[in-house]
């Protein structure tokens, strides 16, 4: 998960902000980046209640007021973590790397997005 703190932030900016070298399609709700022959999907998170987006998370990193939320489906850390700091050199937000951490955009690695047995 992406969360901004602007909740004017769209899934359309977000597209907008992606620089080279990646390619950015958008097609009605979902975002597609894609570098070589990787590719990862963004869409934007409408009910965070639902969701259940900040249940996890330490107490000190829940937004006061959190803004536009984005969830991501990847299967190449390389391609997420260069997505996100190409992002974060332009924003600030969170990221929830689903294996327990939430780091800023500009910290993320990859090695809190994988799975190590």
């Amino acid at each position: 998960m992406l969360v901004f703190e602007d909740p004017a932030f769209g899934l359309s900016d977000l597209a907008a902000s992606i620089q080279q070298p990646y390619v950015v399609a958008q097609n009605a709700g979902v975002v597609s980046i894609s570098r070589d022959s990787q590719v990862c999907y963004i869409v934007a998170v409408d009910d965070i209640e639902v969701e259940g987006i900040f249940e996890d998370w330490p107490e000190a990193s829940i937004p006061k007021q959190p803004g536009a939320i984005f969830s991501i489906d990847y299967r190449d850390p390389k391609l997420l973590v260069g997505i996100v700091r190409d992002l974060a050199s332009r924003r600030s937000f969170l990221v929830d790397t689903n294996y327990g951490r939430v780091v800023s955009g500009s910290t993320l690695t990859e090695d809190l997005v994988t799975l190590r047995p």
